[in-house]
């Protein structure tokens, strides 16, 4: 039972939050701009996803995670100091000055 309820939980958690990211890069970066966004973030999802396995070769070969959580923790102070020191895109209606 607690599997099922984790299961049901975790879907909609995880459900939920691909449709809200999905609908924030378009309202935040436009139609034109969504498929080249969604494009690149999706590279980085792929490779992110290769994380598991990594951790496992580097178990194996060293009888320890640690250097698996190092390079997990300097990957997500990356994207932390990418996140924080990235500027906001001008939304498109701004660009043209309100023409469309």
């Amino acid at each position: 039972p607690m599997a099922l309820a984790y299961s049901i939980i975790f879907g909609f958690g995880y459900g939920a939050a691909m449709e809200a990211g999905m609908s924030l890069s378009s309202s935040y970066f436009g139609r034109t701009d969504y498929p080249k966004i969604m494009g690149i973030s999706m590279v980085f999802s792929i490779l992110g996803s290769a994380g598991a396995p990594i951790a496992g070769a580097i178990y194996d070969s060293t009888k320890s995670y640690s250097m698996a959580f190092v390079l997990t923790i300097i990957a997500a102070l990356v994207g932390l100091i990418s996140m924080v020191l990235v500027r906001p895109p001008l939304h498109p209606s701004l660009r043209d000055g309100g023409k469309n």
